[in-house]
């Protein structure tokens, strides 16, 4: 099993909290590579934070604005990358700040349209 999927087991299909999965109780402890062991998804992010918040940042948005764009990412697009994660970090890592860059940026606003 993923041990970031069992961070996240609290949540349900739709992003509901629960504390259990029909009569059982939910586990979110979990391991990462290299033993670093986690409680919950609180301890989790603080894991990440401290060790990896550069890498997981970037992979992050990387992949949400892939999506986004509907398209692979270009070199000229990691300058979009880099906009976003350095506001992210001064912003509490929000998931709306990477979603609000994202629709923000020139590469989103301008997808689809034809050079002239």
């Amino acid at each position: 099993m993923d041990p970031l999927g069992f961070a996240l087991e609290n949540y349900d299909a739709v992003g509901r909290w629960r504390a259990t999965d029909g009569e059982f109780s939910i586990d979110p402890s979990g391991e990462l590579l290299g033993g670093r062991k986690f409680a919950d998804v609180k301890e989790l992010k603080s894991l990440l934070a401290s060790s990896a918040s550069k890498k997981f940042t970037r992979c992050l948005i990387e992949n949400m604005l892939t999506y986004g764009l509907g398209r692979g990412l270009e070199a000229y697009d990691y300058c979009t990358v880099e906009d976003i994660r350095t506001k992210l970090a001064g912003n509490d890592f929000r998931i709306q700040d990477i979603i609000f860059g994202i629709v923000e940026s020139q590469a989103f606003q301008n997808r689809g349209v034809a050079a002239k």
